[in-house]
């Protein structure tokens, strides 16, 4: 029956969710149907790795961070697998932290080897400003600067983690969603960037709300999601990388309509004001930055990482 079971799943379409429900049944030597008899369950299978069950009871953060404390969730793969993106639950606590930034780090093997993937500068993203949706999650895809995918490669019989890491210095951190409904043993926690890793103790039962997608899929964060769901808002930034002097390209509307503000890998603002056709960057030190643009009026935003490397 077993292998009945794997052929049957080996056969489901890939790419949309896929339930199995098993039906178990008192079965009696006695005459008679015993009443209440049977008991059904449901197994959601799905292109994504997760020990939530989409819903947040609690929240985690880091409270006065200085940047570079982390969470990381574990996971194993039970067979050869590929991680092509991550998603994150960003509860709606701690006020408007879409501002901040985080990094996105990716372990194979253990969380005291070297990241195998190291994603800087990302900022959150409110699922609810494109759906309708306060539980939404948001997908990171595991990509260069450049937009190329740079999927993960997992061993069969491996644990992975995937890593949250605060960037931004300030009061209140970056906040991700806890399920307390599913104790996992799978969550860990680095308060210094040069400390060691502990695990949440026992009275802290729960799953960090981070999931790993193995399934070659759509981001919902940044620029290109905006863009998708509304063509009203869309930001065209080049070239990239620069030398210093940063064209910038509208579809629709003008550029006053907009706000822009450049931060750079600490957090700090070393620029904005209303968008121009072209921002000279070239006061700025070689490096990474994100520049943000936002329509005061609709509330809409964007994110783009920026490389800055002047001759």
């Amino acid at each position: 029956k077993l292998n009945s079971l794997k052929a049957d799943i080996s056969d489901l379409p890939n790419g949309q969710l896929n339930i199995i429900q098993t039906n178990y049944f008192l079965v009696s030597s006695s005459s008679g149907t015993p009443e209440n008899n049977t008991v059904k369950g449901k197994t959601y299978l799905s292109d994504y790795f997760a020990h939530d069950d989409g819903t947040a009871e609690w929240q985690v953060f880091f409270e006065h961070p200085v940047g570079g404390e982390q969470f990381a969730s574990k996971f194993h793969a039970n067979v050869a697998d590929r991680l092509h993106a991550v998603q994150l639950m960003f509860p709606h606590v701690n006020g408007d932290v879409s501002d901040q930034f985080f990094n996105l780090k990716v372990w194979v093997g253990s969380l005291d080897s070297e990241p195998v993937l190291y994603r800087q500068l990302l900022t959150p993203l409110y699922p609810n400003l494109v759906y309708d949706t306060l539980q939404g999650f948001t997908t990171y895809l595991l990509d260069d600067f450049a937009g190329n995918p740079t999927p993960v490669d997992i061993p069969a019989g491996t644990d992975f983690y995937i890593g949250f890491e605060q960037e931004t210095p300030t009061n209140l951190g970056i906040p991700l969603g806890f399920d307390v409904q599913n104790p996992c043993e799978c969550s860990w926690v680095k308060l210094e960037s040069t400390g060691d890793w502990f695990q949440f103790p026992s009275d802290i039962p729960g799953a960090i709300m981070m999931r790993a997608v193995m399934a070659e899929t759509k981001s919902t964060s940044g620029a290109q999601e905006v863009e998708n769901e509304s063509s009203a808002f869309q930001v065209q930034f080049y070239p990239n990388p620069t030398t210093g002097q940063l064209n910038i390209s509208l579809a629709t509307g003008n550029f006053d309509d907009f706000e822009y503000a450049i931060f750079n890998n600490l957090g700090q603002r070393v620029g904005q004001g209303t968008l121009l056709q072209s921002l000279d960057l070239s006061s700025l030190s070689n490096g990474i930055y994100s520049v943000q643009v936002v329509n005061p009026k609709t509330g809409e935003q964007l994110a783009k990482r920026i490389v800055l490397a002047k001759d």
